[in-house]
């Protein structure tokens, strides 16, 4: 991971900031995350929700 870690605790993926990048500006700033995640033969179903600080995502993740 380049500018943060994970933890996993079965289906759930927690990713904390690396702590220089622990905040953006206060007017202008925007913030990017991004992922790359794997199914290994189908054999994982496919998420169901992403959530941001326990807030969920307002857009549908696309497959």
């Amino acid at each position: 991971m380049r500018d943060g870690s994970y933890t996993q605790s079965g289906s759930k993926v927690t990713v904390t900031n690396a702590g220089y990048n622990a905040t953006s500006a206060a007017y202008g700033g925007s913030v990017t995350f991004g992922f790359l995640g794997r199914r290994d033969n189908g054999a994982n179903p496919a998420p169901k929700q992403f959530t941001l600080n326990g807030s969920p995502c307002a857009n549908e993740p696309t497959y």
